[in-house]
């Protein structure tokens, strides 16, 4: 019981301000009472591995991810763009700077929420880091504290989904029924930075997001979340409908704001994202880029 409540706690985001275009939330507490003390104790046997279409993007890190369901369930997928996970799924995302294997993040899902915490690698095992830690193990990769994670999940899982992994055969272990294929609309540099947006922005610049402790207000700015019953053109998706124009303006990426902040920001567009990178990614900046000069 007591192990409950704490968790509980993990996932409430308390009250707002609005500082346009930012929305500021009061953080979450953390939770580390009761959480077990070492990865290895998070219960990973049996967990399945798996690779989202579209990956985020974290100063040139190496990912893995695995995902475990309570035996005897499913992923509700009805809703495509909202699939509904049961009570007791466990997910792992292991990061890797230099070759140097550094945290894995870990996400449990509770009710009403996600309860998220990172593990910080020594050795063969991973200590419970509910603190975070700068410059880990000597690299210039910062483990966030866990009370910042909801910062960019504010209660949702972002790596699975009918967007990332339609297609993949692990779903199938997953889901109560088969997810059919999902065609990204348009040129595959149009594929491509549709799917750099959705995966690098999309946590915060969407209007269907539940707001973290410090993000952006997705009512005062852009949408650039992919989702299945917006993709017959390139222009039904949420970002050429509300982000060209102002955000991006076609064939001058340097007067567009999107990619000024992906490339690092400048005197007028912060650096974005805001969270979990320190440097801009130059194949993505050059592919955002080539999409607006095509435009």
């Amino acid at each position: 019981m007591q192990r409950l409540v704490v968790m509980l706690l993990a996932v409430l985001v308390t009250s707002c301000t609005s500082l346009a275009p930012w929305r500021i939330c009061a953080e979450p507490p953390a939770a580390t009472r009761g959480l077990p003390a070492k990865l290895s104790e998070t219960g990973m046997e049996g967990a399945i591995a798996y690779t989202p279409r579209f990956e985020l993007w974290t100063d040139g890190a190496t990912k893995r991810r695995w995902i475990k369901l309570p035996p005897g369930t499913r992923i509700d997928d009805r809703a495509m763009d909202d699939w509904r996970f049961p009570t007791g799924t466990k997910l792992w995302k292991e990061i890797a700077r230099d070759g140097v294997r550094i945290e894995t993040r870990y996400l449990e899902k509770v009710e009403p929420g996600w309860l998220a915490v990172a593990y910080v690698w020594n050795g063969a095992d991973a200590d419970l880091t509910p603190g975070g830690l700068p410059n880990a193990h000597g690299t210039d990769h910062d483990v966030p504290a866990a009370r910042t994670c909801n910062g960019c999940h504010a209660g949702r899982v972002l790596g699975v989904s009918a967007i990332q992994l339609a297609g993949d055969p692990v779903l199938a272990q997953l889901v109560e029924r088969p997810v059919p294929r999902v065609a990204i609309p348009g040129t595959p540099a149009e594929q491509a930075a549709l799917g750099y947006l959705h995966a690098n922005c999309s946590h915060c610049h969407q209007r269907a997001k539940t707001p973290g402790p410090r993000c952006y207000d997705p009512e005062s700015s852009f949408d650039v979340a992919l989702r299945t019953t917006e993709l017959v053109r390139v222009e039904d998706t949420a970002t050429y409908r509300t982000a060209l124009g102002r955000f991006v303006v076609p064939g001058k990426p340097d007067d567009s704001a999107i990619f000024l902040r992906a490339a690092g920001g400048s005197l007028t567009e912060p650096r974005m994202p805001a969270l979990g990178t320190k440097t801009p990614s130059p194949a993505n900046v050059a592919l955002l880029r080539r999409w607006i000069v095509a435009m």
